[in-house]
């Protein structure tokens, strides 16, 4: 009886290591690709994406060819837009989340505002849903990371502090922007990969 148990058990022990080694995932990437925004996916209509993300009240962003909402995200106020191509199919959202003033400036001096928390601290959430970002861009001109950049096979997340030049001042912050980038790569033929 112990034999036939013994034997039963190696046998178990044998497909669940050959069914194991077929469910690993090789490209966590893969796994953690949001394939979209939420539950509006790349390739949506724009009723598709109303229909997917609801209880929030949609606007035609003429200005910017866009679907938008208002939302608040870390207690700031947010604005997302979703943009569609030609043929009217998700591409992309971008989130732009507006910073607070935590001092109020004068006569000679600009407000100071909370962006550089604003952007650790949606660094630090995107960081724990999608692992480390990619690339890193920094700004020489400016303190800490101006952009970070997440890449998976369908998406690309990219978060950046938005400013603005203002003459004898500088680069001003606006806020920070989150922008979902549909990904598309393509392999590229012999003469392509001849011209680069």
């Amino acid at each position: 009886m112990s034999k036939l148990l013994i034997g039963f058990i190696l046998i178990i022990c044998f497909c669940g290591l050959a069914w194991a080694d077929t469910a690993t995932i090789t490209d966590t990437r893969s796994f953690l690709d949001p394939g979209g925004y939420k539950d509006a996916k790349w390739g949506m209509t724009i009723d598709e994406v109303k229909q997917a993300i609801t209880g929030v009240n949609w606007v035609n962003n003429w200005a910017f060819g866009s679907q938008c909402f208002q939302d608040t995200i870390l207690e700031h106020s947010s604005y997302l837009n979703f943009f569609f191509d030609n043929n009217k199919k998700l591409i992309k959202t971008k989130i732009y989340v507006v910073h607070k003033v935590i001092k109020s400036g004068s006569f000679f001096s600009l407000d100071e505002y909370d962006d550089t928390d604003l952007f650790n601290s949606i660094s630090r959430v995107l960081r724990e849903k999608y692992g480390e970002p990619e690339s890193v861009y920094r700004n020489t001109m400016e303190m800490g990371p101006s952009t970070l950049n997440w890449i998976f096979p369908t998406t690309q997340i990219t978060l950046e502090v938005s400013t603005t030049y203002i003459t004898k001042v500088g680069n001003v912050p606006l806020g920070i922007n989150i922008i979902y980038f549909q990904r598309s790569i393509k392999e590229g033929k012999q003469e392509d990969k001849d011209k680069l």
